[in-house]
């Protein structure tokens, strides 16, 4: 019901350098803290950087591609917003403490264009506003829709595409400089912001071309610290993060996170979850695609003894039962601040954020196995503050975010580059892995041209990298330790550079003095035939450790199920009967069995050594053709041809789920007309599909001709006879082009033959005559040879309408044209002339 939504994170001070620079100089401001923040950290970064995981260790970060998002200019922004169109086009907005709402557009050419929007409030223009809090999406059309927050006033706005001056949401004093934007598959936009006033978290909503509504989601008496995330769910739920401070006493408050979410009927729940404290906004928050709830947040924790915040990003999951549970992707990391998540179609979960201690932009990338990885993508100077993440429809990252040290809004993508291999599996056999993987679901920018493999293994630290020549999908890895494990995983290369990795497997090489048999043989398939079931099956996934020598074929018939439970072979008092084929055959037809008697079956592999792994079962039911019905007759109708015919006198043993029925101009061109088909009822019965069909959709032609197949699950039997029926009588068309002329009083009218006579030839002419006011009545016949009528002598001062129509044997065809002659004068007998026939 929802499109991926973009993801906005905005400005949080930092409370640690704000305290230091208060305490030191009784002032706080943003100077204060980019003067003061490199000798605030100089120490710690001497003790936590040698145990930090070095950048250059992200080969395949640098293969992203990073730019100034739009012109190389000055762009001072506490907040970002990020979101992509259908078109290829990057939307990115940002914010500052000049009034200015910076909207920044990069089309698939990678130009960009840049427009500012600083005349918020006509009058006030000269009086700086701080703007703080953007969030963008776009609707179906690719028109942005911007929320923020008017420092100055303390109003919520709004801008879309098309306007040039903001409109103020609401005259509440929102209670924090945060809101968050997100839009649904029908263009509503969703929002949710705090409200100072009354310190309610606030959820609001807007149609397309609507007006805004709002509604309160919760109230409290406590101070309200006013960071807020949504996301919108496959399931058409609203979500909702936001913060809230109980500890007002403490002298380092912190804190508290808290989670509802919007049920389609309107009502929130839960209205009070708190799931974690000492929270530092922002955070933020996705939903996957199967409806899963994942948030990333600052952890904040202020420890007395070193008198310092430890600051870390940690990532939750809401699990079905209702309970969170919290990790930080790397222990060892030490990634600060500012973190934006996402997750792509195929559940994957993506996080940037910034890195305090290398001033890094850092990306996060968890598989759907569990597995973290952790790549720099940018770490010159002080970089990747307020980043701001959004998946494409593709699943490639968009990053905003904002470099410190040169005081501009970047943009970093990978979506040049494949996305990861898929479905990576692994056979262990004797000191060797077999791989084999899907190739990626997007190619990026130019096709995958090789594979890469990564083994770690089986010592700690131990790393090899394999590049594959060409787009192979599968990989022997020999020559491995018996009974050590090594973990897998593969990435995908183009022109451009290499994916993300794919999920990781774990393996356990075997040694060669373990009896090893094969496993069960895959994908196997049952085809019931006429008293016969044909099975194919692929060779066990670890055949290549082996010597096949055949396949052992478990079958069982349907009255020998022991009341419909199967048990799996070779269990004694199974019944399950044995056939062994011999060879490397992965086929076998099993004849001589019951039409119409379900068969079960398993397969598994023969080696020298013994029986491998038994498949799970497959069914399937032999049946045969029915034969062709009989006693097709067909019978003229009135515009119509009815045919009908009895069912074959063999039905195949499940019944007829269909009769063809075929016409044709000649027994030669017969083709299909029209299926009919059987109908099952809500109760589980069925009735037989009709054995008689009404033609009604007919042309003029000497003779049609009528054949009929059924149909049942094996497919068609073959044909009935073929019956001739005669064409479909048709009276004539209208005569043509009548017209009348008059002399004293007398009426002449004449008229053209029709275009087709119908099936028979014209017996005649029918003349209709009628007065004005009164109904049409025939006046007079006209023999076949005649094309006209003469009418006389007639009254004056009438006025005289005529039509006429032809007939044949089949009967009268459609009229002509209506004429009508009007005589003026004195009504004046004169001699009885009587009609005539011209």
């Amino acid at each position: 019901m929802f499109r991926a939504q973009s993801k906005k994170h905005l400005y949080g001070e930092s409370a640690f350098w704000h305290v230091l620079w208060e305490r030191d100089h009784g002032t706080s401001g943003n100077e204060g803290v980019r003067l003061r923040r490199p000798l605030l950290i100089l120490g710690m970064m001497f003790i936590l950087l040698a145990a930090y995981p070095s950048a250059a260790a992200d080969d395949a970060a640098s293969q992203w591609h990073l730019e100034v998002a739009g012109p190389d200019e000055y762009a001072f922004t506490k907040s970002t917003s990020i979101a992509t169109d259908g078109e290829g086009s990057v939307h990115i907005v940002s914010a500052d403490d000049d009034a200015v709402i910076r909207y920044a557009r990069r089309y698939p050419d990678g130009s960009w264009n840049v427009t500012y929007f600083n005349d918020i409030d006509t009058g006030r223009q000269e009086v700086p506003m701080p703007v703080y809090g953007c969030s963008v999406v776009l609707d179906s059309s690719g028109s942005y829709h911007i929320v923020f927050h008017d420092g100055r006033y303390g109003y919520l706005r709004y801008v879309h595409e098309g306007s040039s001056l903001s409109t103020a949401i609401t005259d509440q004093l929102v209670g924090a400089p945060f809101s968050s934007l997100a839009i649904d598959d029908e263009d509503t936009l969703h929002m949710s912001y705090f409200d100072r006033g009354t310190n309610r978290l606030m959820y609001g909503q807007k149609p397309l071309d609507g007006r805004w509504s709002f509604d309160e989601i919760t109230m409290y008496d406590f101070n309200v610290t006013g960071s807020t995330a949504i996301a919108l769910g496959p399931d058409g739920r609203v979500h909702v993060l936001y913060t809230a401070n109980y500890h007002t006493a403490n002298p380092y408050p912190y804190q508290d996170m808290h989670y509802v979410y919007r049920n389609t009927d309107g009502t929130w729940a839960p209205v009070m979850n708190r799931i974690t404290s000492m929270v530092e906004g922002p955070f933020s928050i996705a939903v996957g695609p199967d409806g899963d709830v994942h948030i990333a947040f600052t952890f904040n924790y202020w420890t007395m003894a070193t008198y310092s915040y430890d600051v870390r990003v940690y990532y939750g999951h809401l699990e079905e039962d209702g309970n969170w549970t919290f990790r930080q992707p790397f222990e060892e990391g030490y990634m600060g601040r500012f973190p934006s998540i996402a997750v792509d179609p195929e559940g994957v979960v993506h996080i940037s954020g910034h890195c305090e201690i290398l001033d890094a932009l850092k990306y996060y990338h968890r598989t759907t196995d569990g597995t973290w990885r952790m790549y720099t993508l940018e770490d010159t100077n002080d970089t990747g503050r307020y980043t701001s993440l959004v998946l494409d429809g593709s699943g490639q990252s968009h990053i905003a975010y904002y470099d410190y040290h040169y005081e501009r809004v970047k943009y970093a993508t990978n979506a040049h580059l494949p996305s990861a291999p898929r479905d990576l599996v692994g056979i262990p056999g004797v000191n060797r892995v077999s791989l084999s993987w899907t190739q990626p679901l997007r190619e990026g920018f130019s096709p995958v041209d090789h594979y890469t493999l990564y083994r770690e293994g089986p010592y700690e630290g131990d790393l090899l990298e394999i590049t594959l020549d060409g787009p192979s999908t599968n990989y022997i890895d020999t020559g491995l330790l018996a009974g050590e494990e090594y973990v897998y995983y593969v990435t995908a290369s183009n022109s451009f550079g290499e994916s993300l990795p794919s999920d990781s497997i774990r393996m356990v090489p075997l040694a060669p003095t373990q009896t090893v048999l094969p496993w069960a043989p895959w994908d196997l398939e049952a085809v019931g035939g006429d008293g016969h079931v044909n099975l194919s099956w692929a060779p066990p996934r670890n055949s290549d450790e082996f010597t096949i020598t055949g396949y052992r074929i478990y079958w069982l018939s349907q009255e020998w199920t022991a009341g419909g439970l199967i048990y799996v072979p070779p269990l004694e008092g199974s019944f399950w009967s044995v056939d062994d084929v011999q060879g490397t055959s992965t086929s076998y037809n099993h004849e001589g069995l019951t039409n119409g008697e379900e068969y079960y079956y398993h397969v598994s592999a023969l080696t020298p050594v013994g029986e491998g792994g038994v498949s799970p079962y497959v069914s399937a039911t032999p049946l045969a053709l029915p034969s062709a019905p009989w006693g097709l007759w067909g019978a003229l109708g009135v515009g119509e041809i009815y045919i009908h015919w009895e069912p074959p006198d063999e039905i195949g043993d499940v019944g007829i789920f269909t009769y063809k029925v075929l016409r044709g101009e000649t027994p030669d061109d017969m083709g299909p007309l029209v299926d009919l088909d059987w109908t099952w009822w809500d109760w589980g019965l069925y009735e037989f599909p009709p054995n008689e069909y009404t033609d009604v959709d007919l042309d003029s032609q000497e003779f049609w001709y009528y054949q009929v197949i059924a149909v049942n699950r094996l497919g068609e039997g073959p044909p009935s006879e073929i019956v001739r029926v005669p064409p479909v009588p048709e009276p004539p068309t209208a005569p043509r082009d009548l017209e009348a002329t008059h002399d004293k009083r007398v009426i002449e009218l004449m008229w053209k033959a029709p275009v087709s006579p119908g099936t028979a030839p014209i017996d005649g002419y029918v003349v209709y005559r009628w007065l004005k006011g009164e109904e049409r009545t025939i006046f007079s016949e006209v023999d076949a040879g005649h094309l006209g009528f003469i009418d006389g002598p007639v009254e004056q001062g009438h006025s005289y309408f005529y039509a006429v129509s032809a007939k044949n044997s089949v009967g009268e065809g459609s009229l002509s044209n209506e004429v009508c002659v009007t005589l003026i004068g004195v009504h004046d007998p004169g001699p009885d002339e009587g009609p005539s026939v011209e």
